[in-house]
């Protein structure tokens, strides 16, 4: 074996005897070429192994204008790579939307971006925040991470967690539209909400069953383990029990599941009989039969079991059978992690050969044991997992027993590892009311990093394996089973084998870059002169380019950093130039799934989400639609570039109303006169903003603001610059409209964010041929960059002396915190709820192992 904590032992064992026949063996190495298939998977792991990474986020439920606190943790996949992992890191927050289909003009639920925040790596860790959105519905979103590394590979391997979103504020509207029976498809729509009344399609009940013969594939006369899986018709696990017959219907062997649709059976298949078939029940009375996989006259199979010695220890054992048309071949058998080769033997002549390993030999994780022929040929592969130890304790003491409300905590923690010596570890910290939102945790940084993020497929609760809770025993069988049924990974063996794996379209992100093309009249401009200037951050760069193209590197630039771009040729003339500027590319769309049960909050917590809502500033207001509430009408002459939409008389001015007002510049009337909107100044001129949801934590009182999106004539303005509205006199003006709040929605761009939405001014002017009156050698872009770090606030009581009442969800939360020689402390004050508070605890220690850590405090009943 070369297993990396092998050697460690060996050497302190053998000492100068072992380091010259390790010189011995390297100098041979010199003389006899690595195997291919060796040199290959090395080559793989050191320069294209991919990254993995796991997000801690604050608590698990949120209500709409909450702040999502999270922490990310990045790793190469390989311990053995020779790059270090990547400096940015993309955060998506998805929800789904009821969207009308054009075609069918009916409304359908679509995966949308409510919002997307580039994470850069401070101090050596990644933290940041994102903020639900308000018209957001109460549901299940999904969070996803990735860097730029990722995009290589498969959206499956990314990160992704559900999350528990409350609008207590919606769902009473929705129960007042459905008392008020109300069943119109548009008033549900805008809401993002499905029609109660709509008719429900039911699905016939069914299973999807696919039976797996262990290492691919089972021989004729072997009994061999057929591992299987089914889900029902909403595509989860299902308990499901059953038998395997042969063609004169006879039972040869009775299966079942487990509650995740996980379960094996041993069974001996002959070439007399060919025809077997299974037949499914459940304890509904379901009945049907299913097709059985053949077995293979030749080949060779890898049977392994897993054989626990102890509470917490256990052995593999690996038996390898040859059929007789292989045994004259030369047969190499392989165990691999994702990092090294652990084993390495020769099969020849051997019929049957058997391995067999404490998994205490193996570092913890998924591994592959697998044989190859000569012509380096994978003829059968297997996958298990080595179990991890609990090698770290974690122990939490309070300064005090029982707490009132408003009062400071003192919570010490102290890490040690199994001997009980002290270790050093940088954590993530949060502490969250119990009863407000209670933690699910079904994935944790241990789960995620050993099991989840190499796996395709949905992984229904992957804590479980981990779970010391449950018998050691059942562990290991259960996350056998699932290695069986679904332990396919990224690693593409037959790929490394060969050498032929894709090359990477992708670099790893270490710094920023703005790139782009110059255009000619009609093509590529070649030679130009191109200058970069962005005021906000006080930049400017000028170049010389050869071939149209340009790029910029290593430009630091935090998000909403505006540039502008101008080409000119080498005579300093630029009317024929035109700079445009690569889009940033992310990950694709996909439809990750996700439990369809909904956090169903009580009485108690609806009441306090919305009194928090409005205490943070919260300003969105649900009422019903014009079919219930008259008031708003579609104007004559309707601003709106879409077609048929309504306002109310406060949103909207026409001519006759404008007209006292005609000798006042646009941006002054609408800063004077609407609500919520002001005019901000900046290095780059005037702005117009209005009033959305704040960006910090609950208790941090005090709004934020957003540029107005403006629309002219129906065409969004080039990024919504105000300067317009400055050039423009009332006189101008036919009608004028401008929506905020969760109305604003629906004209908010398709690359913007989408949460919490901006303020819309639609204008619509006497002269139709108004444009942008920006010169063709300039543009104007805003690429993505790092989010500006926010700091987690938590109030400071003196004599309980705040009127503001303290019902906070999260009261503490610190991305950064280090543990060093064991030992760590956090202090925060209680609020206005002392049941119960979830106290999580995770990071990685300096030798490179997992913590997660969840216990109750502060718990008075």
């Amino acid at each position: 074996m070369t297993c990396r904590l092998i050697k460690n032992k060996l050497i302190s064992m053998y000492g100068k005897v072992l380091l010259s026949l390790l010189f011995f063996l390297f100098f041979c190495n010199l003389i006899y070429a690595q195997p291919i298939f060796e040199k290959n998977f090395t080559d793989y792991v050191k320069y294209l192994s991919p990254e993995k990474l796991y997000m801690h986020t604050d608590r698990d439920v949120y209500c709409i204008g909450d702040t999502i606190w999270f922490k990310v943790y990045v790793q190469n996949a390989a311990y053995t790579s020779e790059y270090i992992e990547s400096n940015y890191v993309y955060v998506e927050l998805f929800n789904s939307q009821w969207t009308r289909n054009i075609s069918t003009n009916k409304y359908e639920q679509k995966n949308v971006l409510a919002d997307r925040k580039k994470i850069k790596r401070v101090n050596g860790i990644f933290s940041g925040y994102l903020i639900v959105p308000e018209e957001f519905s109460t549901s299940k979103c999904c969070v996803r991470a990735y860097t730029y590394w990722m995009i290589n590979g498969s959206p499956e391997y990314m990160f992704t967690k559900e999350l528990n979103i409350t609008n207590p504020m919606k769902d009473k509207l929705y129960e007042e539209m459905k008392e008020k029976k109300v069943n119109d498809d548009d008033d549900y729509g805008r809401l993002n909400l499905k029609n109660p009344f709509e008719k429900e399609i039911v699905k016939n009940k069914d299973y999807d069953i696919q039976f797996m013969p262990e290492s691919g594939r089972y021989l004729e006369g072997i009994p061999s383990k057929i591992a299987f899986k089914a889900v029902n018709e909403n595509g989860y696990g299902a308990m499901i029990e059953g038998g395997i017959y042969n063609s004169e219907n006879r039972l040869l062997a009775k299966f079942k599941t487990n509650e995740y649709g996980l379960g094996s059976v041993v069974i001996s298949q002959t070439s007399a009989d060919k025809n077997y078939y299974a037949v499914v029940e459940d304890t509904s009375g379901f009945r049907k039969t299913y097709p059985f996989p053949s077995f293979e006259p030749d080949g060779v199979v890898i049977n392994c079991d897993m054989l626990p010695v102890s509470s917490n220890e256990s052995m593999i054992r690996s038996t390898i059978r040859v059929s007789d048309k292989y045994l004259n071949d030369t047969l190499n058998v392989y165990i691999i992690n994702n990092s090294e080769i652990y084993y390495n033997a020769k099969i020849f002549h051997e019929s049957q050969k058997t391995l067999l390993f404490k998994m205490d030999d193996f570092i913890p994780g998924i591994n592959n044991i697998f044989v190859i022929d000569r012509s380096n040929n994978i003829i059968c592969e297997r996958r298990f997992f080595a179990m991890p130890k609990k090698n770290n304790t974690v122990l939490l003491s309070l300064n005090k027993k029982e707490y009132k409300r408003r009062m400071p905590v003192i919570a010490n923690i102290n890490i040690t590892d199994s001997t009980g010596v002290p270790v050093n570890a940088n954590t993530s910290v949060s502490i969250v009311d119990e009863q407000l939102s209670p933690l699910s945790y079904t994935n944790n940084i241990v789960s995620e990093f050993l099991l989840k993020s190499e796996l395709k497929g949905y992984i229904e609760d992957p804590m479980q394996y981990f779970n010391d809770e449950l018998p050691y025993k059942e562990r290991i069988k259960n996350v056998d089973l699932l290695m069986l049924t679904q332990g396919w990974t990224y690693y593409e063996l037959p790929q490394i084998i060969s050498g032929k794996v894709p090359m990477p379209v992708f670099g790893r992100e270490y710094i920023q870059t703005i790139s782009g093309r110059v255009y000619g009249l009609f093509k590529n401009a070649g030679k130009a002169i191109v200058s970069f200037i962005a005021p906000s951050i006080n930049f400017k760069a000028v170049g010389q380019i050869d071939s149209g193209y340009f790029c910029l590197r290593d430009v630091d630039f935090p998000e909403n950093t505006q540039f502008i771009v101008s080409a000119l040729n080498m005579k300093g003339k630029g009317k024929v130039f035109t700079p445009i500027l690569d889009e940033d590319y992310f990950a694709p769309m996909y439809d990750y799934p996700k439990k369809r049960e909904i956090f169903n909050y009580s009485t108690k917590y609806g009441r306090a989400a919305i009194e928090n809502y409005y205490n943070m500033g919260g300003g969105m207001v649900y009422e019903l639609d014009p079919a219930v509430i008259t008031g708003r009408f579609v104007p004559k002459n309707s601003p709106s570039p879409i077609s048929n939409i309504s306002f109310n008389k406060e949103e909207y001015r026409d001519e006759s109303q404008l007209k006292p007002y005609e000798d006042l510049d646009l941006l002054s009337y609408i800063a004077s006169n609407f609500s919520g909107l002001r005019v901000e100044y900046s290095d780059s001129g005037k702005f117009l903003v209005g009033r959305v949801m704040p960006n910090s934590s609950e208790m941090s009182l005090g709004p934020r603001w957003r540029k107005a999106h403006i629309y002219i004539n129906n065409q969004l303005t080039q990024d919504d610059e105000t300067w317009d509205l400055e050039n423009l006199n009332i006189r101008d003006i036919i009608s004028l409209a401008v929506v905020t709040g969760l109305r604003a929605s629906a004209f908010q761009p398709s690359s913007s964010y989408i949460g919490s939405p901006a303020p819309v001014v639609m204008i619509r002017t006497k002269n139709t041929t108004y444009t942008n009156r920006i010169p063709p050698n300039v543009t104007s872009a805003k690429p993505i960059g790092w989010q500006k770090p926010a700091k987690f606030y938590s109030p400071v009581y003196a004599h309980n002396s705040s009127s503001i009442p303290d019902r906070r969800n999260t009261l503490y939360w610190n991305p950064d915190l280090n543990i060093n020689s064991g030992k760590g402390s956090v202090s925060f004050y209680t609020s206005d709820n002392v049941n119960g508070y979830s106290f999580v605890i995770e990071g990685i220690t300096d030798n490179g192992e997992y913590i997660f850590h969840k216990q109750t405090v502060c718990d008075n009943k």
